[in-house]
């Protein structure tokens, strides 16, 4: 084969796209190594991702565990600050600008099982 090198853009999975200037015998090795001569080629990003990983059974502060008591029984019980601070406790996005209303529902879908992060 050709010791001349080509200059060709590469494609893999798992890296950035750059031009490669290889021989023949180089462009095709690469190709057995998983790059691909276009980005139409790669597999589909859902293909890609890692499963999600169930976190389990979050922990919670002695003052969350107080604010979802209240919760569970009434969250109109909560001011808008507790019940921000209680979101967080789940991880959940909560700001000030959110009403209450969103805030609980965020945190009873997240308390359901359904969490969606409070937007």
């Amino acid at each position: 084969m050709s010791d001349k090198k080509t200059p060709s853009w590469l494609f893999h999975p798992n890296k950035p796209a750059q031009i490669y200037h290889l021989t023949a015998d180089e462009y095709e090795a690469m190709l057995k190594d998983g790059y691909v001569d276009s980005p139409a080629k790669l597999p589909a990003k859902e293909q890609a991702k890692e499963p999600e990983k169930d976190p389990g059974p979050k922990e919670l502060s002695k003052e969350a565990e107080k604010l979802l008591a209240v919760f569970v029984v009434n969250p109109r019980d909560l001011s808008k600050d507790q019940l921000i601070d209680l979101a967080k406790a789940f991880d959940l996005r909560a700001t000030k600008n959110m009403g209450e209303p969103t805030i609980a529902k965020a945190i009873q879908d997240y308390l359901d099982g359904n969490s969606q992060n409070a937007d």
